[in-house]
């Protein structure tokens, strides 16, 4: 780490950077004037200057190294903050990477900048090493006939490899979709709401609200996707489970798994946060008690 002293009380911390071969030679910065805010550190805006920043400070000892497209280079080390105050409840421009570039009918796509992620982690069996894992984000636009669509891209690369596709989002016209790669899955860690606000898939488990045999439960699962036992005696024909809170109602699909060729248990009604399900025999189509401690596999979506 260097300490570069612009004027007194002013300093700009960060690495070393390494000239690279294709930068410009040092240049004067006499010119340049650069105010402080209240804490003392560099600031860089095009507003106005704010009640508590410093006066303006010129940097005649101070030079800059410029790239091979004639661009100031700068370098920064440790955490950073761009702070963009009192835009209240306006979607507004904080950091912006842009290709300028126009498409044109030989190139018909010119994708954004990309950001860019990167750690390691130790990788224990043999042979022991430590690998870079690295993602990035960018925006790729795909040419189109009545109109262009677009693509979010997430990619990683792993201990130096080719950057492979993990997720997209992608709008085509007016609908937006999600597009995992194949080896990839969803992880929802409580429930997964379709068309807006409205409870469609829920990570909680029902419960046992009444009806059923002796000591009934849900021995597995979510509201999705779960596994009731019946409980003990043998003479319950129906119950009632307590699910999580719909917008209107329940869909659930009932099999008893235990004796799949004498009974046929289904659901009978819903509220938006119940489920009434009842066991018929197969054969007479009559209610019939399911027997003791059978299993029983629901499948529910709310809507």
């Amino acid at each position: 780490m260097r300490r570069l002293i612009l004027a007194a009380g002013l300093a700009l911390v960060g690495a070393v950077v390494l000239v690279e071969a294709t930068d410009g030679p040092l240049r004067s910065l006499a010119n340049l004037a650069l105010r402080t805010d209240e804490n003392g550190y560099l600031r860089i805006s095009a507003g106005a200057p704010g009640a508590t920043d410093g006066p303006l400070r010129t940097m005649a000892n101070l030079r800059g190294r410029t790239d091979e497209n004639g661009y100031l280079r700068v370098a920064l080390a440790g955490a950073g903050t761009i702070d963009v105050p009192g835009i209240a409840a306006t979607s507004t421009n904080g950091f912006v990477l842009t290709n300028s570039t126009p498409s044109t009918v030989g190139t018909t796509a010119q994708w954004s900048p990309r950001f860019q992620f990167c750690g390691s982690a130790w990788k224990s069996n043999a042979t022991a090493v430590s690998e870079v894992d690295c993602w990035i984000i960018e925006d790729r636009p795909v040419t189109g006939a009545a109109a262009t669509t677009s693509s979010l891209v997430f990619a990683r690369s792993l201990a130096g490899g080719a950057y492979t596709d993990v997720a997209t989002m992608s709008s085509s016209l007016t609908t937006t979709f999600v597009q995992l790669a194949s080896s990839n899955s969803v992880t929802a860690s409580a429930n997964v709401n379709v068309g807006g606000s409205s409870l469609t898939l829920s990570g909680t488990a029902p419960t046992i609200s009444s009806g059923f045999g002796g000591s009934p439960s849900i021995t597995a699962g979510t509201s999705t996707a779960f596994r009731l036992n019946v409980g003990s005696g043998g003479s319950a024909t129906g119950g009632v489970l307590a699910m999580p809170t719909a917008t209107t109602g329940w869909n659930c699909m009932f099999a008893d798994v235990t004796t799949p060729a004498s009974f046929v248990t289904v659901m009978t009604a819903s509220t938006t946060a119940t489920v009434t399900i009842a066991n018929y025999s197969r054969t007479t189509g009559l209610l019939i008690a399911w027997t003791a401690g059978d299993i029983v596999a629901g499948n529910c979506v709310a809507f």
